[in-house]
């Protein structure tokens, strides 16, 4: 008799933000750097070694924001997860999820028992706000307002 293998359930993954290491800011700073260095530098061969590379690490910089990333923030039909790029991370299945809050740092989602997880330095909120009221109705949303913004 054969034995049927059951494929495990597919899920359905509302959002996915891969949140990337900030290498184009890292290649920028390198570049001013070098720069400054080129100015200060003694014999005109070296300045225009240092010049030159100014552009090389702007380019690495732009090819690494995409590359490099850090950890993935994932909203599928059964949790809200953070993944980390070893595979370690946290999760709060969706059923749990009582609470929440967009800002200006991020996503916070707040478990029945009052554990938190955060998705930092998304720039999705108000998408995930919108999402988590359509597939989670019952969670309380809250979108924080910096009171120090003039708009």
């Amino acid at each position: 008799m054969a034995v049927a293998e059951r494929e495990p359930p597919v899920r359905v993954e509302h959002h996915r933000h891969r949140r990337g290491a900030p290498a184009l800011t890292v290649g920028v700073v390198v570049a001013v750097a070098l720069v400054l260095c080129a100015l200060g530098a003694a014999q005109g061969a070296w300045s225009v070694l240092l010049v030159a590379l100014a552009p090389v690490a702007i380019g690495i910089g732009w090819l690494g924001r995409r590359r490099w990333w850090i950890e993935d923030h994932v909203i599928d039909d059964e949790r809200v997860a953070l993944v980390r790029r070893d595979g370690s991370g946290a999760e709060i299945p969706l059923a749990r999820v009582v609470r929440v809050e967009s800002g200006p740092g991020g996503v916070r989602f707040t478990r029945d028992d009052g554990a938190l997880l955060d998705f930092g330095r998304t720039p999705h909120g108000r998408r995930i706000l919108a999402l988590m009221a359509e597939i989670r109705p019952e969670a309380e949303r809250v979108e924080r307002i910096d009171p120090v913004c003039d708009t």
